[in-house]
């Protein structure tokens, strides 16, 4: 693995992906639930609103990545 793609892949790692806007849904919180699984590798968490965490909670359980926070 070159340096480049190790420095990628630690990055990732470290990265949260955020939707707090005031029309968030759950629609838009399943699909950054979705992006946050990677080919390469996952992120390390998203930041969304609490009232949302029940359905980030099922659908990164369900797509097999409860590790993300």
């Amino acid at each position: 693995m070159t340096d480049l793609k190790a420095s990628s892949l630690r990055a990732l790692k470290l990265m949260d992906l955020t939707t707090l806007n005031d029309d968030d849904t759950d629609e838009k919180v399943i699909a950054l639930c979705h992006q946050a699984k990677t080919p390469v590798g996952n992120t390390a968490a998203i930041c969304i609103y609490p009232r949302f965490i029940p359905i980030a909670r099922k659908t990164l359980k369900e797509q097999g990545t409860p590790e993300i926070r």
